[in-house]
Formats: structure tokens, C-alpha cells, sequence
């Protein structure tokens, strides 16, 4: 059985936290300007030339008479 040496061991874990972090500040500092890259193509892509509403012809609806059954009507006169 071998005995491991505390300081060694210690010092190992230092520099692999040390390595991790260090890791995560590149994969941080990638995914930033990754996002900045797909905001300015999203504010590029919004950027177009058509207008946010339609025109409207007129507000007015025509009267259209309502629809009336008149098969009720005539059975009621019997």
C-alpha cells in the first residue's frame, strides 16, 4: 500500500481547481461573444424596410340584414 503525500496531493488540487476556472473563464468569455454576435444579427434582421402596420381601407362595415328563418313562421298560422 503506498502513502500518499498530503502536500502533494494538495498542490495537485490547486492546480486542477486553478485549471477548471481557468477553463471556465475562456468558455464564459466564448459564450459572450457568441451572444454578442446573434444580438447584432438579430438587430440587423430586425431592421427591415416594411412598416409594422397595414394601411386600413375604412373602419365602416356594411349593414347586412340578418338572416331570418321563415320556415317557423308560416306553421305558425295553422
Amino acid at each position: 500500500m503506498e502513502i500518499l503525500d498530503y502536500e502533494t496531493a494538495e498542490k495537485t488540487t490547486e492546480e486542477l481547481r486553478d485549471f477548471f476556472r481557468s477553463i471556465g473563464e475562456l468558455i464564459a468569455e466564448v459564450a459572450e461573444k457568441i451572444g454578442e454576435i446573434i444580438g447584432e444579427l438579430k438587430k440587423s434582421l430586425n431592421k427591415s424596410n416594411k412598416p409594422k402596420y397595414k394601411p386600413v381601407k375604412s373602419l365602416i362595415k356594411p349593414y347586412n340584414q340578418p338572416f331570418i328563418k321563415t320556415r317557423y313562421k308560416a306553421r305558425s298560422n295553422i
